[in-house]
């Protein structure tokens, strides 16, 4: 997802490049790098951040 932000697509492109909604691909990076400040502390990260595919045995609807 951070992929496609970096290639300055919109957030209906990046929704229908990897297939989820629309409102999932606005919210998505804020979430990510939410996880990742709370980490690793305040700072700056650079470099390449990876994630695998998680899958949860829940549903939030």
């Amino acid at each position: 997802m951070t992929q496609l932000e970096l290639n300055s697509f919109s957030i209906r492109k990046s929704a229908e490049e990897v297939e989820i909604n629309i409102v999932t691909s606005f919210y998505w990076p804020h979430k990510v790098l939410n996880c990742i400040s709370k980490f690793l502390g305040v700072g700056s990260v650079d470099g390449v951040v990876e994630a695998d595919e998680v899958f949860f045995a829940y549903y939030y609807k």
